[in-house]
């Protein structure tokens, strides 16, 4: 219990009379701003929690999001380092067909 150490309140005896009421309601007006004060900290409180919850909710969203990002980078990667192989391919082709014809008497 968070007020188990509250041996500094002081219950006031039913002889005290007027100062039993002054104390009485200086009592319950802390106990109530405190009351106000803790709702209101858990409010905050609930709404950071609910922040988080979105935070997490829109992250995961956008890390799915990336993951297939990155997914179609690759498939286009590999797409383009095809491409590449291919001209690479050709290139020697054309090259060696080059070769031919100038032992041939084809090309200058």
């Amino acid at each position: 219990m968070i007020l188990a150490d509250a041996t500094a309140l002081r219950v006031p005896a039913p002889g005290d009379g007027l100062t039993l009421a002054a104390e009485l309601v200086a009592a319950l007006d802390a106990v109530a701003f405190a009351r106000v004060r803790v709702r209101r900290v858990h409010d905050d409180l609930e709404s950071v929690r609910a922040a988080g919850a979105r935070l997490d909710r829109d992250t995961a969203w956008r890390t799915r999001a990336a993951e297939g990002y990155r997914n179609g980078l690759a498939r286009w990667r590999d797409v383009l380092t095809e491409a590449a192989t291919r001209l690479e391919t050709l290139d020697a082709e054309l090259r060696d067909a080059a070769a031919r014809l100038e032992v041939r008497g084809g090309m200058p």
